[in-house]
């Protein structure tokens, strides 16, 4: 199976899917934080400041980005459909694969 095992490889990932990725931070990350957690992005409502500081963790390869990300993993319903995203398989390789931001380049 085919995953990101270096930061580097991650990044690539995150650029080469960029297009979806954003699709699905914008369908899944709630637009204010409530109880209910009942309110989504829609892809036309998402916060102006939150998708700026998106594109900007994703411009300055930011490790930050993966915390958006893991938001709109928490988010997505946990039902077949979600499925139907698009790149929603290597958008949760990225996710799970997070880790690999955090460490140290082998010597």
């Amino acid at each position: 199976m085919d995953y990101p095992k270096t930061s580097a490889e991650w990044w690539e990932w995150v650029d080469k899917y960029w297009g979806d990725l954003l699709y699905i931070l914008c369908k899944y990350i709630a637009t204010h934080q409530q109880a209910t957690d009942t309110e989504y992005i829609d892809g036309k409502l998402l916060d102006r400041i939150i998708i700026e500081d998106i594109l900007l963790c994703k411009k300055n390869k930011d490790k930050k980005l993966a915390t958006y990300f893991d938001a709109a993993w928490a988010m997505a319903p946990d039902s077949p459909c979600i499925h139907d995203n698009p790149s929603w398989g290597r958008f949760c390789d990225i996710c799970s694969e997070s880790p690999v931001l955090h460490e140290e380049p082998r010597k």
